[in-house]
């Protein structure tokens, strides 16, 4: 007992007690501080994977990182470093600090410093060791110990670096949550980079799928079952059907009608011309071109279809074969008037020379009736040769009224057949145009005939003309009691090769020229519908061989 006592009081003895002690409770506060701070580590690499895995921005999910990496080693301050476009690194996030700049640090320098040893593993340096370019940061913070962690991108590559600045936590704790952390980094940088590349494409999808929708072509894609899987507006339309009706169809039933033939297994490309029967019984000519789609494998991916609706070309070529036609028959109008002017005019003097000397009435008025009627032949084949004859837009000044006379006399022929009445106005004072007179008949028999077509028979045809703005202008007006002009026509009523005749009847370029010639008079030409029926053409010309006025202008 006194010497447990004595033992007790030595003073060696108590310091050293005390000494053991101190450590024991200091080695349980820190097992205490150690304790507390893994349910905090855990808790935020719980956060930083939630915001990996949740959708967002690039820059959000950065700066929540920066913070969470600050939190998992209680430091001073934390930065995402990643490669820049420049091939050097930059600053993506930080936290802690005010850091937004490094100087120019090469990605292999950095990725040199993060790994030195070619592996992911996280490590802790003291800042004498840091590389230059981060000396200013050492400058800038006091900043006595670095931890570094790289991270790991796609394919093993070097995709960036966190750091740490005086982290407070335990070494071993802290490394392992930084590397925790730069591989979920790794993980959310590889999946933003496939979501923008995701949604790039998704764009380019639509933009492409947007332009193909608007192709005047049907365009039709099928997969290597031979099945659409996407086809434009235009392919529906040209087949007459719904859009979504085409999906899944068979390509080769796409024109049922003509049959798209399959290609073979060498045959990358098809093209020719079939007529498709549509659902409403309407039967179109398509061209069709038919190519594969194939991998370096040789094997198919696809088929592309294009269709073209070659309706209006048809037409096209058929009007001008009408129209060479018509050129051919006016060359030989022109010959056969030749031949039959000298013959008339035979006629005519020989009927005159024996008028004068017969004494019988009834025989007198037959021989005046055949020179009459020999006259008036004559006066038509010299029309026929002044509108058949080539000219060279040779202007003088022209009644208009003479060339409603001369135009009319060419076509009373027909208009008496089908029991067309044509009725004139033109004042006696209208002013006299600085025109070509050949071809003023060549618009006025253009409008004229048009509407002898309109009418068909029993009907009226109104040409009159009047003078308006203080003389400068003439106005010529041809209407008709016809069905009119279709109103979806009539805005492209002076288009070339537009008509509303019947085939084989018109060749659609005779208002076009017209309204060329027209307009090279300087006026303008319009066509409208009448309130009670029929169609209405207006000519406005000017008398002083300048151009009219606008129509604004126009004082009437």
């Amino acid at each position: 007992m006194h010497r447990r006592a004595d033992l007790l009081l030595q003073p060696d003895s108590l310091a050293a007690v005390r000494e053991t002690g101190g450590r024991r409770c200091e080695s349980a506060a820190q097992r205490a501080d150690v304790a507390s701070e893994k349910p905090l580590r855990l808790t935020a690499l719980q956060r930083l994977g939630l915001a990996v895995g949740t959708p967002g921005g690039r820059g959000a999910l950065l700066t929540l990182v920066a913070e969470t990496v600050r939190d998992l080693a209680s430091a001073r301050g934390a930065v995402v470093l990643l490669p820049g476009s420049s091939g050097a690194m930059s600053v993506a996030a930080a936290h802690g600090i005010q850091l937004h700049h490094l100087g120019h640090w090469p990605v292999r320098e950095a990725e040199a410093f993060a790994r030195p040893n070619g592996g992911w593993a996280a490590r802790t340096m003291a800042m004498r060791e840091a590389p230059v370019p981060l000396r200013a940061l050492v400058a800038a913070h006091d900043v006595e110990t670095l931890m570094v962690a790289p991270v790991p991108g796609p394919d093993a590559a070097f995709a960036g670096a966190l750091l740490v600045l005086d982290p407070r936590a335990r070494a071993v704790e802290a490394l392992e949550a930084l590397e925790a952390a730069a591989a979920q980094v790794g993980a959310a940088l590889a999946r933003l980079r496939l979501e923008r590349q995701s949604a790039r494409r998704a764009r380019r999808a639509r933009l492409l799928a947007a332009a193909i929708d608007q192709l005047q072509l049907g365009v039709a894609i099928a997969g290597p079952d031979g099945r659409i899987r996407y086809a434009n507006a235009t392919a529906a339309r040209l087949r007459g059907t719904e859009r979504r009706a085409l999906r899944g169809l068979r390509l080769d039933e796409l024109f049922p009608s003509a049959p798209v033939p399959a290609l073979g297994d060498d045959a990358d490309r098809w093209s020719g011309e079939v007529l498709h029967q549509r659902p409403d019984g309407s039967a179109i000519p398509v061209h069709l071109t038919v190519t594969s789609l194939r991998a370096r494998s040789r094997e198919r991916l696809a088929t592309v279809l294009i269709a073209r609706d070659v309706s209006d070309e048809k037409r096209q070529q058929a009007q001008l074969m009408e129209s060479d036609r018509l050129a051919l028959v006016g060359g030989l109008v022109s010959a056969v008037a030749h031949e039959l002017n000298n013959p008339l005019a035979a006629i005519g003097n020989f009927a005159e020379l024996l008028r004068a000397d017969e004494e019988d009435p009834e025989r007198k008025e037959m021989l005046e009736t055949i020179a009459h009627e020999a006259a008036r032949a004559g006066r038509t084949v010299r029309n026929l040769l002044s509108f058949s004859r080539p000219s060279r837009a040779a202007r003088a000044w022209v009644r208009l009224s003479e060339v409603v006379d001369r135009t009319v006399a060419l076509r009373i022929y027909d208009q008496r057949r089908r029991r067309i009445e044509v009725g004139i106005d033109i004042p006696a004072d209208l002013p006299p145009l600085w025109a070509d007179a050949n071809q003023l008949q060549q618009v006025l028999l253009n409008l004229i005939v048009n509407a002898e077509q309109a009418i068909g028979s029993d009907g009226r045809i109104d040409v009159r003309a009047r003078p308006f703005f203080c003389n400068r202008l003439v106005e010529l007006t041809v209407e008709d009691t016809g069905p009119g002009i279709d109103p979806a026509v009539l805005p492209h009523i002076f288009t070339p090769f537009v008509t509303t005749k019947a085939a084989h009847v018109g060749t659609g370029l005779g208002l076009s020229i017209s309204r060329d010639i027209v307009e090279a008079h300087g006026g303008r030409i319009t066509a409208e519908n009448r309130p009670e029926g029929g169609a209405r053409f207006v000519v406005v010309l000017p008398t002083t061989g300048e151009p009219s006025p606008g129509p604004d202008s126009l004082d009437r």
